[in-house]
């Protein structure tokens, strides 16, 4: 729920009151969208509609539904409660799970967050939807109609055009992960160790023209240390902020492309530290399509590594 939390600082207790400090500030945007809500038969328009919108953008950034609002020109101006029971949050989750195909069929990746709010007579409910599957296009099972969420505004999107979407969003997701080859300690307890570099892609289609950068950050400005490899395809050198920087580049057809699912190894580089210094390595992947960003630590010839975050270029 970021978005809401983004905009009530929280994700539960929301009140009447919270409500309120949105009225007259908050305007609809790319991600957020205000619909009155009477009755079950505005449900596909008023809210699978938006939603199947918000889940299409190619940002990937989701949106926010706010059920039981009223704006003009595009600014929230006043809450507008919804009295019909048959309209509770139960209602709208399950009408929505239901009503929300996908292409792939087998995908279904995406989450609903629903949060109901008591008001003066009545209540108003927040819909918030993210896609969780990389490639996924969804539409309306109601009447097989897709949209798209784009600036302010949801275009609606014919089923063929939603098989043009899926191809474009066959992305390679491709990342580097670090591993020990050997470590050696030194009398005054410091580490030399050998590190591989293996690409990874868990994306669907091949990486191309891959560019890898891995930038070395100590935790305190004063460490020193090194990083060394005769790998003649590493490029050692340092960042603005004088950490050390190795960037290796995979470039078509000279090279082997990352395929999904196949380790790809790049080569080993050496790195040799004081005892008990912690340093952060940065690690960026530009491909064709986009770039991906994840971290690890290292220390005392551990290496801790944590989840990687793709982002597709916009086309």
């Amino acid at each position: 729920m970021k978005i809401i939390k983004s905009i009530f600082d929280k994700e539960t207790g929301i009140t009447e009151r919270d409500l309120n400090k949105v009225i007259g500030i908050e305007q609809e945007t790319s991600i957020i969208e205000c619909k009155r809500l009477n009755s079950q038969k505005d449900i596909r328009e008023l809210v699978i509609k938006p939603l199947v919108g918000f889940l299409n953008k190619l940002d990937n950034s989701g949106g926010l539904l706010l059920l039981g609002f009223d704006a003009h020109n595009r600014k929230i101006e006043r809450i507008v409660p919804i009295k019909d029971d048959s309209l509770r949050q139960d209602r709208i989750r399950n009408k929505t799970l239901d009503s929300i195909g996908s292409i792939p069929s087998s995908a279904n990746g995406f989450t609903c967050d629903v949060i109901e709010i008591d008001v003066t007579n009545g209540f108003v409910i927040l819909v918030e939807v993210s896609r969780t599957h990389p490639y996924a296009v969804f539409y309306s099972k109601i009447d097989n109609q897709g949209w798209i969420r784009k600036a302010d505004s949801t275009k609606a999107i014919e089923i063929g055009e939603l098989f043009l979407i899926v191809g474009e969003r066959n992305y390679p997701i491709v990342y580097p992960v670090l591993g020990l080859v050997s470590r050696r300690v030194s009398t005054n307890g410091g580490h030399s160790c050998e590190v591989k570099i293996v690409l990874k892609n868990k994306g669907t289609a091949p990486g191309l023209d891959i560019v890898g950068i891995l930038v070395f950050e100590p935790k305190h400005n004063d460490t020193e240390f090194s990083i060394r490899s005769n790998n003649k395809d590493f490029e050692i050198s340092t960042d603005d902020r004088n950490n050390p920087r190795l960037v290796f580049k995979l470039f078509q057809p000279i090279k082997m492309p990352s395929y999904p699912q196949l380790d790809l190894n790049v080569g080993n580089f050496d790195i040799l530290t004081p005892k008990d210094i912690e340093i952060e390595i940065k690690m960026t992947v530009y491909e064709r399509k986009g770039l991906s960003f994840t971290t690890a630590t290292f220390k005392n010839g551990a290496i801790s590594q944590f989840n990687v975050t793709f982002s597709p270029y916009l086309k």
